[in-house]
């Protein structure tokens, strides 16, 4: 059988964390953890070596910007997606 995809999800937003966890479950995917921006991102990241990680942009998008530039850093292999709620241009 196939390993199952190991999700952790970055957002500053509690609910919206516990949101895309249903998400992620729903999709047969498994969640490895969850976080906020930052430190506490990378050292969840770097703990836990999922498979790909999720992560929040939403006003200001300065620290989920860093964050991401932190984590793909941190690992170079592991694809970083971004949702956002934003639907101004200039946001996005």
């Amino acid at each position: 059988m196939a390993k199952v995809p190991a999700v952790l999800v970055v957002d500053e937003n509690e609910d919206s964390r516990v949101e895309v966890r249903k998400l992620l479950v729903r999709a047969g995917l498994a969640v490895a953890g969850e976080a906020r921006y930052g430190a506490a991102a990378a050292a969840a990241a770097h703990q836990l070596q999922p498979d790909a990680i999720v992560i929040g942009i939403e006003e200001p998008p300065n620290r989920a910007l860093e964050t991401i530039e932190s984590l793909a850093t941190l690992l170079l292999e592991t694809p970083v997606l971004a949702y956002s709620s934003l639907d101004e241009p200039d946001a996005l």
